[in-house]
């Protein structure tokens, strides 16, 4: 048995298998309903992937750095900042097997520095919204630094206070809330050169637009029978702490003078489980 770090235990029907690996999406120009949006970067080898849009579903953006909507972040605030933290990331798309990658890579300043690069959809507010990605590393962050994929809302709450973060820090996968680093459930370690299929859930426990998402879950390259038995879940003991009612944005943030390299694939955001993890336009 895995061991879990949570408050409360939330749990959920049984869901079916991940099929692992760095994979094309088949034709993703006809999404099914559940899935929101898909992207497999395939942009061609080396393309920078800043201000490209490809992939399908409910984008309503391009890929954007931070400095491009530094009002929503603070620690973007400083232009100068900001723009040295974008010199020292390359973010390209890569070949990787049949399919492509995100290649995203720690280059440079040897300072302490946040980057974020993300993407926003249209607004979901339902009860659950599964994301899932295939993630390879290439070099591990070092133990003052981190990656990870993020979720939040742009407003009106403050994002980088009340966001769902899934990735490596201090040698694990790990899911957490980002404004409180307690509130970590704690995966296996994260091996360089190997690949993960990296799935989050991030649910209300009480049903309804207006409600907060105050759940987590995640699973790393589970089976068909491991939704009752994720890597870690948890649940907030109050709406207090998580002021987030929807999602529209997702992204990737690394902090730290030495932030690693990573391949990212197939990333996926769905209504449910079943969906995300079969061929999507089946």
């Amino acid at each position: 048995m895995k061991r879990h770090w949570h408050r409360k235990v939330i749990s959920a029907g049984m869901l079916p298998a991940l099929t692992l690996g760095f994979l094309p999406l088949t034709s993703i120009c006809q999404l099914k309903a559940d899935v929101l949006v898909a992207e497999d970067f395939s942009y061609g080898e080396g393309s920078e992937v800043e201000g490209l849009n490809g992939g399908d579903g409910a984008w309503m953006s391009e890929w954007k750095w931070a400095s491009e909507v530094a009002s929503e972040f603070a620690e973007s605030n400083n232009a100068a900042a900001a723009a040295a933290a974008r010199q020292a990331t390359s973010l390209t798309s890569v070949k990787e097997g049949d399919g492509f990658a995100l290649q995203i890579k720690d280059i440079g300043g040897g300072e302490e520095s946040v980057r974020y690069f993300s993407r926003e959809f249209s607004k979901y507010s339902g009860d659950r919204i599964f994301v899932a990605f295939d993630m390879q590393v290439l070099e591990a962050p070092d133990a003052e630094s981190y990656f990870v994929l993020f979720l939040h809302e742009r407003a009106p709450v403050t994002p980088t206070a009340y966001r769902l973060n899934i990735g490596v820090l201090n040698g694990n996968i790990v899911a957490r809330y980002y404004h409180d680093p307690s509130n970590t459930v704690l995966g296996p370690p994260a091996t360089a050169g190997e690949n993960y299929r990296i799935v989050g859930e991030f649910l209300k426990s009480v049903p309804g637009e207006d409600s907060y998402f105050d759940g987590i879950r995640f699973w790393v390259n589970p089976k068909e029978s491991d939704y009752l038995d994720p890597e870690g879940d948890f649940a907030s003991d109050s709406q207090s702490d998580i002021r987030c009612k929807g999602v529209d944005t997702v992204g990737f943030l690394m902090r730290g003078a030495q932030a690693g390299a990573f391949k990212i694939g197939n990333l996926m955001l769905a209504t449910t489980w079943d969906d995300l993890f079969k061929n999507p336009t089946q």
